[in-house]
C-alpha cells in the first residue's frame, strides 16, 4: 500500500470515541490496524452475485482479506460473516485458508425474499404461440424462492485450552445465558450426585453408597440453536406445526431401588424432580425471532441487515465486562446496522470499514440517532450499555482544577471540560511490574488499556495539545517485550499522530539493576503524541545560550548558506538560545529523597517537558499522577493542573508533597 492510498482513508468518529468509521476500501485500511487489537469482527460482505450491476459485489472478498481480519483480531477471537446460498460455499473456503477455524453455520430463515425466476413456459409461447410445447412447460420456473441466509461462525485459532485463552486474551467464548430463547416457563437440569470430597480437596471414591442426584433451575430460556427466524418465518412455522404445549415430566419416586452403573448393589438414589418447560405456542418458540423493523426508512442501501439480528449476533460473540473496551470490527459495513447493533448489545468499542460515502453518511446518521436513543425513564432505569454510563460520568461533577482526586483515570477524565487540557505529561504502570504496589496491566492488554484512557482523552485536550508517556519495555526472557511497540501502533490505529520519540537520558541509571549480562540500563523512552501533525511546541524554552548559534556565510558554488560548514562555508558566529536536543539528560539523583514511592521519576524532567509543550500558563493533567511529581512541576511554573490515581496513599501522598509546596497555586479544597 502506497502513502496515496493511506492519504484517501478519512475517519469520521463518535465524540466519545465508541464508534468509529474508516471511508476507504477493506484492503487499504485493514493494514493501517494493529496487531491483536479487535475481540470479534462481523460483517455483510460482497456475495459475488454483480447484485443491481453494482461493481462491489463482482467479486468475494479475497483470502487476503480474511488474512489481515484474522491479524487484527485477538486469539480466540470470533468472526460472523453473512453469506448467499449460492456463494457461502466459496466463502467459508477463504476464510478457513486465512486460518480461521469453522465452527458453525448459523441459518438465518427469512419471508423477505422475492423468487428471482424465469417463466420457461411464456418463453416458449413467445416463440411457439399456442403450441403444445408451451402448454407443456407452463408453471416451470428456474429458481426457487430465497428465505434463507447462511452465516458462518469462525473462530481465530485459540492459545491452549478456552480457560487459558479467555484468562489472557479476554475472548474466546459464545454468550450463551445472554441469548437463550425465551419463554414463560422454566426447566431443570439433573446432576448426578458427586462424590464426597477428602480434607485434600479430591474425591473420595470409597463412598460406593453416594446417592440423590442436584437438580438445578434454570429460568433463562431455551439453549439458543444455530437457526434464526424472522417474524415472517416464525408465522409460517407457526402455521405448520399448530398449537402445542411442553410439558414438565415427573421422575421416578423416590422410593424406587436403582443404580447408577457403578456400584455394586442397588440404592434408593433419586429425588423427586421435574424437567422440562412448562409453555405454549407454535413450533417458533424453539428458536430466536428477530422482530421486524422500519429498518428501511430514510436508508436507500439495498442489503439492509434487521437491526434485532444484528444485535442479537452481536450479543453472542460479546465478552464479558473487564478493565479493558472490548472491541468490534465491521468490514464492509454498508449503512450501519452491524455497528448499531453492536452498540445496542453493549461492545465498548465499534470500528467500521465502508468505500463508498453516501453510505458511510447514512450510517453516521443512524449511529448518532439511535446508539443512545432512551425512549423513557424505565427504560433508562434498567438499561445498562456502556453509552449510558458515559452519559451518567458526564452527569457528574468535573474535577476541581489544582486538585488530586482518587479513581480510575478514564471514569475522571471523561469529567474534565472539553479543550481544558493542554499537556499531558505521565508514567503509566508497566505491564506486570510493580504490581504488589499497582493493580498489574497484563502483557496482551496493555493496548487496549492505553487506548482506552488515551480515548477518553480525546476531546479533552486542545488542538494543538500533547501527550508524553515515560515508559521502557522490560527484558522477558532475554528478549525486550514487544507491548510497548504494540501500544504505539494501536495509538496510531485509533487515530493518534506520534510526533517524536524522546529519550530521558538517566547517567546515574541502571546501577545493580537489570541483567548481568546486558549493559546498563541508562535511559527510557519518552513518546510524543498528539491529535495534530503540528502540535504546540517551544523548541528553545530549555535550550541553552550559546554564541555558537549557527553558521552562516557566503553561498559556495552557488548553495548558499545551506551548504554545511565543513564544505567550505565561512563561520560567522551567533549568539542566542539553542533549540533543546530530544535526549533530555536528567540524574536520577534529582529525585526528591524521602518520598515511598516505587516509580518516580524527577521534577527537573517533568519541568522540561511542561516548558517545552505546555504554552505559559496553560493546564497539565497527569492521570498517573503517583506521588505527584508532574503536579509539582506544574505548581512552580505556574500552571493550573489535575492529578488523578487509583491509589488512595499515593493521592495523599501527592496532597501533601503540593501542599508542603510554597510556589505556585493553592491546592483546591
Amino acid at each position: 500500500m502506497n502513502n496515496n492510498d493511506r492519504n484517501c482513508i478519512r475517519t469520521h468518529h463518535a465524540p466519545d470515541h465508541r464508534w468509529s468509521i474508516h471511508n476507504g476500501k477493506v484492503e487499504t485500511v485493514l493494514p493501517t490496524l494493529g496487531n491483536s487489537l479487535y475481540d470479534g469482527a462481523m460483517f455483510d460482505p460482497p456475495y459475488a452475485l454483480n447484485f443491481m450491476g453494482n461493481d462491489w459485489d463482482k467479486a468475494l472478498p479475497p483470502t487476503a482479506v480474511f488474512k489481515q481480519i484474522l491479524r487484527v483480531c485477538k486469539p480466540g477471537a470470533y468472526l460472523l460473516a453473512f453469506g448467499h446460498p449460492k456463494t457461502f460455499h466459496r466463502l467459508m473456503v477463504r476464510i478457513e485458508e486465512a486460518g480461521w477455524e469453522i465452527r458453525d453455520t448459523l441459518s438465518w430463515i427469512n419471508g423477505e425474499g422475492f423468487p428471482k425466476s424465469h417463466n420457461i413456459g411464456n418463453s416458449i409461447t413467445k416463440r411457439m404461440p399456442n403450441s403444445e410445447q408451451s402448454k407443456a412447460w407452463e408453471g416451470y420456473g428456474t429458481a426457487l424462492k430465497p428465505a434463507w441466509e447462511p452465516i458462518i461462525l469462525a473462530q481465530k485459532p485459540r492459545q491452549k485450552t478456552f480457560a487459558d485463552n479467555a484468562l489472557r486474551y479476554g475472548c474466546g467464548g459464545l454468550d450463551i445465558d445472554s441469548c437463550r430463547i425465551g419463554t414463560t416457563g422454566g426447566t431443570t437440569r439433573i446432576h448426578q450426585a458427586a462424590y464426597p470430597r477428602l480434607p485434600d480437596g479430591t474425591e473420595d471414591r470409597s463412598d460406593w453408597g453416594r446417592s440423590g442426584h442436584s437438580v438445578e433451575q434454570i429460568n433463562k430460556g431455551r439453549w439458543p440453536a444455530n437457526l434464526l427466524l424472522d417474524e415472517a418465518a416464525a408465522e409460517m412455522l407457526d402455521q405448520q406445526s399448530g398449537f402445542s404445549r411442553s410439558r414438565k415430566g415427573t421422575h421416578r419416586p423416590t422410593a424406587s431401588n436403582v443404580g447408577n452403573g457403578r456400584t455394586m448393589n442397588s440404592f434408593k438414589t433419586r429425588v423427586e424432580c421435574i424437567d422440562g418447560y412448562d409453555d405454549m405456542g407454535g413450533a417458533s418458540r424453539f428458536f430466536y425471532v428477530a422482530k421486524a423493523k422500519k429498518e428501511r426508512e430514510g436508508n436507500q442501501h439495498p442489503t439492509v441487515k434487521p437491526m434485532d439480528l444484528c444485535e442479537y449476533l452481536a450479543r453472542l460473540i460479546l465478552p464479558p465486562r473487564r478493565q479493558s473496551p472490548r472491541r468490534l470490527l465491521v468490514p464492509y459495513s454498508g449503512s450501519g446496522s452491524e455497528m448499531v447493533g453492536a452498540l445496542t448489545a453493549g461492545w465498548d468499542r465499534v470500528t467500521g470499514i465502508e468505500m463508498d460515502e453516501r453510505w458511510v453518511k447514512t450510517a453516521q446518521r443512524r449511529l448518532k440517532t439511535t446508539a443512545f436513543q432512551v425512549s423513557n425513564s424505565e427504560e433508562l432505569e434498567n438499561w445498562e450499555p456502556r453509552s449510558m454510563i458515559t452519559i451518567k460520568e458526564a452527569m457528574q461533577p468535573a474535577p476541581k482544577v489544582n486538585s488530586v482526586e482518587v479513581g480510575n483515570c478514564c471514569d475522571l477524565i471523561s469529567r474534565l471540560p472539553d479543550d481544558s487540557v493542554n499537556l499531558a505529561v505521565t508514567s503509566p504502570p508497566y505491564a506486570k511490574q510493580r504490581k504488589d504496589m499497582y493493580p498489574g496491566i497484563p502483557e496482551e492488554e496493555y493496548p487496549d488499556f492505553t487506548v482506552d484512557w488515551m480515548s477518553k482523552l480525546w476531546n479533552k485536550l486542545t488542538d494543538d495539545g500533547s501527550v508524553m508517556i515515560v515508559i521502557r519495555p522490560h527484558l522477558k526472557k532475554g528478549v525486550i517485550s514487544d507491548y510497548v511497540l504494540r501500544t504505539r501502533l494501536a495509538l496510531r490505529g485509533y487515530g493518534w499522530k506520534e510526533c517524536e520519540e524522546l529519550i530521558w537520558f538517566k547517567p546515574d541509571g541502571g546501577n545493580g539493576t537489570g541483567s548481568k549480562r546486558r549493559l546498563r540500563r541508562s535511559f527510557e523512552h519518552i513518546l510524543w503524541f498528539s491529535k495534530t501533525h503540528d502540535p504546540y511546541i517551544d523548541t528553545k524554552a530549555c535550550g541553552a545560550w550559546t554564541d555558537r548559534l549557527s553558521f552562516n556565510g557566503k553561498n559556495r558554488f552557488g548553495l548558499g548558506p545551506n551548504r554545511p560548514f565543513h564544505a567550505g562555508q565561512s563561520a560567522v558566529s551567533k549568539s542566542g538560545r539553542s533549540r533543546s536536543a530530544d535526549v533530555i539528560n536528567v540524574p536520577v539523583a534529582k529525585v526528591t529523597k524521602g518520598v515511598m514511592h516505587p516509580a518516580m521519576f524527577p521534577i527537573p524532567l517533568a519541568e522540561h517537558l511542561i516548558k517545552t509543550f505546555s504554552p505559559e500558563g496553560g493546564t497539565v493533567l497527569d492521570p498517573f499522577a503517583g506521588s505527584g511529581s508532574t503536579l509539582l512541576a506544574a505548581k512552580q511554573l505556574g500552571c493550573q493542573f489535575y492529578g488523578f490515581d487509583i491509589m488512595p496513599q499515593f493521592v495523599e501522598l501527592a496532597r501533601q508533597r503540593l501542599k508542603d509546596s510554597n510556589d505556585g497555586p493553592n491546592l483546591a479544597a
